[in-house]
């Protein structure tokens, strides 16, 4: 387990010091500090690539989240079933018809996505806000559309499957129907 979600937060401590540092050897011509500030540099650059290889559960699923829109835009069933539980049919059904019936544009947008793991990263909770242009069997193009979703995700053969899906009101957390419309 890494010891922050991002690379930025430590590097930006790291740094900070370094630079410090840096300013008083030169106030205080000490070239070891100097050297603690270069040595800080260095350590900052580590961060980063190390950072760039440990992939938490929390971005593997914020990943999966840009690939079911992506999935979902393109019509893509197949691929947007793999990401729900294979032994919840009726979830399955629901994203079918979704598919089947709902298009949207290429200018969907996610936006404030939180994932937070429980149960020893065994399962995980995660809530967006997807603003798209979509075009809806029997109504035509409905224009764009914000909405609000709450997944929930549990960790099956190494990994993430849709086991619940909600749908919110945009403002508030009073639950719709999946494919009813914003009021």
């Amino acid at each position: 387990m890494w010891f922050s979600e991002d690379a930025w937060t430590p590097m930006f401590l790291f740094g900070s010091v370094g630079v410090i540092l840096a300013f008083v050897s030169v106030a205080q011509q000490k070239m070891k500090l100097l050297a603690v500030a270069a040595l800080l540099g260095v350590v900052c650059g580590v961060i980063y690539f190390v950072e760039q290889k440990i992939v938490t559960d929390g971005e593997k699923i914020e990943m999966q989240i840009y690939e079911l829109a992506e999935d979902f835009h393109g019509n893509d069933l197949a691929a947007v079933i793999a990401h729900f539980s294979p032994q919840d049919k009726a979830l399955q059904g629901v994203a079918t018809a979704a598919v089947t019936m709902v298009d949207i544009a290429k200018d969907y947008r996610i936006t404030d996505l939180q994932v937070t793991t429980k149960a020893e990263n065994t399962l995980a909770e995660s809530h967006f806000r997807a603003n798209v242009t979509a075009t809806v069997v029997g109504y035509g193009n409905v224009g764009r559309q914000p909405t609000r979703w709450k997944v929930n995700w549990q960790k099956m053969a190494d990994e993430w499957r849709i086991i619940e899906v909600k749908r919110l009101q945009v403002i508030g957390d009073q639950e719709m129907g999946i494919l009813e419309k914003q009021q």
